[in-house]
């Protein structure tokens, strides 16, 4: 299994909700060390990818020029539909921390 932190996010918004419509993602090391090279990755994927055991993703920021490797993202399913986030809190959206956006 593949292991990836989650370092920034875009949001799309509409009457019912705000959700992400894709990560910007890092590899993790085998000792946690974040890759330089990012990639981007459609919600749909780290969705499946979560669920079916292929990939497990962390938040991540930078500070200070050093990566903080911050919360495991999981998925959330309420009535049907399917959200990303760091905690299980019932609310209808995504919700990957305090990550930038682009």
């Amino acid at each position: 299994m593949s292991k990836y932190v989650i370092v920034e996010v875009h949001y799309v918004e509409n009457e019912e909700t705000k959700y992400i419509e894709e990560v910007k993602t890092n590899m993790l090391t085998s000792e946690n060390k974040v890759v330089e090279i990012s990639s981007f990755v459609k919600r749909e994927s780290v969705i499946n990818r979560i669920i079916f055991n292929i990939d497990e993703y962390w938040t991540a920021i930078k500070e200070n020029g050093e990566w903080k490797i911050g919360a495991k993202v999981i998925v959330e399913e309420l009535d049907g539909n399917k959200f990303i986030k760091t905690v299980k809190n019932g609310k209808k959206e995504d919700n990957l921390s305090e990550l930038p956006t682009y």
